[in-house]
């Protein structure tokens, strides 16, 4: 629809509901967790991100974490990821979970009974 010039109400839904969308990701802040997250590198980046979840109250964004970079972790991975979940709650900021999370750290989630806290953001359509 995108070539589309015709004013019909069908066509106006449309390109309605597409720049909707657009803004719901717009309203979005993703964090993206790094390559490696173990208990050496969990400190500095929970610090890190403070700031940026204290903008997203501000602007009214919701937060997901994006994990698909994250290659090397141990259980602080988790730790971090609840501190996130943890962090918004606490500011009043919507968590909409996380996406990319690798079978390991899934399973990881599951067997210390936290999956549940964070909730899989699908993948966006590329």
């Amino acid at each position: 629809m995108a070539g589309c010039a015709c004013i019909c109400p069908l066509c106006s839904v449309i390109r309605y509901d597409i720049s909707s969308l657009d803004s719901i990701q717009n309203d979005m802040l993703n964090l993206q967790l790094p390559v490696r997250l173990t208990r050496d590198e969990v400190v500095g980046w929970v610090r890190d991100i403070e700031p940026l979840l204290k903008q997203a109250k501000a602007s009214g964004e919701t937060v997901a974490v994006d994990a698909s970079a994250l290659k090397q972790f141990d259980s602080s991975a988790l730790a971090a990821l609840l501190a996130v979940h943890r962090e918004t709650q606490s500011l009043g900021v919507a968590f909409a979970g996380v996406q990319g999370m690798s079978v390991t750290l899934q399973s990881l989630a599951q067997v210390y009974g936290i999956d549940e806290l964070l909730p899989q953001v699908p993948e966006p359509e590329q």
